[in-house]
């Protein structure tokens, strides 16, 4: 997937890593933890990133936000058919949680990859 958003190297805030893991080593049950984390880690270690997204898709399925973010930097990392059928998993999650938002988006992502080349 050619965003280029991860291309672009940004500072990590070592300052809300430290407070997010604190806040994970009180609530490890909160995927959101998680994935902030993969966020903080998106521009400049991506595959520490992806780790963290992988973590959240396999731990926490029902966490919609993630597929999005884990199949777009599968996509920027080479990973096509895995991104593919991380947003393909996706859409069948929003569809059952009715999440119409989530839905558009994911199919969205899912078409516009499947055209690149």
């Amino acid at each position: 997937m050619k965003l280029g958003q991860f291309t672009t190297k940004k500072k990590m805030n070592p300052n809300r890593i430290q407070y997010l893991n604190t806040l994970l080593a009180e609530t490890p049950e909160d995927p959101f933890l998680y994935y902030a984390l993969g966020l903080e880690y998106l521009r400049p270690e991506p595959e520490k990133a992806k780790e963290y997204f992988e973590l959240v898709f396999s731990t926490f399925p029902e966490y919609l936000p993630n597929y999005f973010q884990l199949g777009t930097i599968l996509a920027e990392l080479d990973q096509k058919e895995k991104a593919l059928d991380v947003f393909e998993k996706g859409v069948a999650k929003a569809k059952q949680l009715q999440d119409q938002h989530t839905l558009a988006e994911l199919q969205s992502a899912y078409q516009n990859l499947l055209m690149e080349d």
